[in-house]
């Protein structure tokens, strides 16, 4: 007799192999997609940030700026953070949607990938002598 198939013992051992080996990738591919959420997270912050400075030099008569101290902080053109005299005021989210500096992406907000939630918080505006920055505040 010649039989085909495969014995119990075989399918058992072939379960357990990839029982094993869905153990131990599972986590990983896990990992890459929070690791990959958060990056979208951080990339949406910076284009925020970036439609605040373009909001800023175009509103910036209707904005109230106050004169302090603060932190400047250009990921690529101060490294440091020093306080520094500039004038200071804030944007928030719904105001760069409204007048269309930032698209939103569903029900007219703009969300965050890891949470799934809004976000809602406000923009830091800085000017100093001439140049705007911007720092999302949750």
């Amino acid at each position: 007799m010649n039989k085909k198939g495969f014995t119990l013992v075989e399918l058992l051992v072939v379960i357990i192999i990839l029982g094993a080996l869905i153990v131990f990738i599972a986590p990983t591919f896990l990992r890459a997609d929070d690791s990959s959420k958060n990056k979208v997270l951080q990339s949406k912050i910076e284009g925020i940030e970036q439609a605040a400075v373009l909001w800023a030099q175009s509103y910036s008569f209707d904005l109230v700026w106050t004169n302090t101290q603060c932190s400047i902080i250009d990921r690529d053109l101060v490294p440091s953070s020093r306080n520094i005299n500039c004038e200071k005021s804030v944007v928030n989210i719904q105001r760069l949607i409204d007048d269309k500096f930032l698209t939103p992406e569903k029900e007219g907000k703009v969300f965050d990938p890891v949470t799934n939630t809004p976000l809602e918080g406000d923009i830091a505006l800085s000017k100093y002598y001439g140049s705007y920055y911007a720092v999302y505040q949750k």
